[in-house]
């Protein structure tokens, strides 16, 4: 008799529409959070991206107003803010301490928070060796902003000849 019993109720079916259902609330649930996890994510990446434009839009902006300085100069052999070629190595260009140090780089008109620096480069590959004739030389704006959950940093080339 007893086995008449548990043979009766392994084929009973009541209950299982409600483990069924258990099972289904759960997979929704997790589905629901991978969703709103992943719109979280997205949403980080669209504002990382909106600092980071305006981040770099400031620093171009920066080291083309100093490229139009650098135009308007007729002195520019001599200008004391330009850097002479070779004081400039990849580690300090990304080094924050090297561009707040006074000397090494200057603020920008553009922004508080945009700062420049100009190398001399050398004469420009191409350039006339005739004496009777202005050389081109060529020189490297480099800016940097630092503003707003990071920095860009960008280099504008300029050649004048004198």
């Amino acid at each position: 008799m007893d086995a008449m019993k548990a043979r009766a109720l392994l084929r009973s079916e009541g209950g299982s529409v409600a483990a069924i259902a258990l099972i289904l609330l759960l997979l929704l649930t997790v589905m629901g959070i991978a969703v709103s996890t992943t719109s979280t994510i997205g949403l980080q990446i669209a504002g990382n991206q909106k600092f980071y434009k305006e981040n770099l839009y400031l620093a171009e902006a920066a080291a083309l107003e100093y490229a139009q300085e650098m135009d308007d100069d007729p002195n520019l052999q001599t200008n004391p803010n330009i850097m002479p070629q070779g004081s400039l190595t990849p580690d300090n260009i990304r080094d924050d301490s090297y561009w707040d140090q006074a000397g090494n780089s200057y603020q920008s008109p553009v922004h508080s928070d945009t700062r420049y620096i100009a190398i001399y480069e050398g004469i420009a590959p191409g350039a006339s060796l005739d004496m009777t004739k202005p050389t081109v030389h060529e020189y490297g704006v480099y800016a940097r902003c630092k503003r707003i959950q990071g920095r860009a940093i960008v280099k504008v080339g300029y050649r004048k000849a004198y």
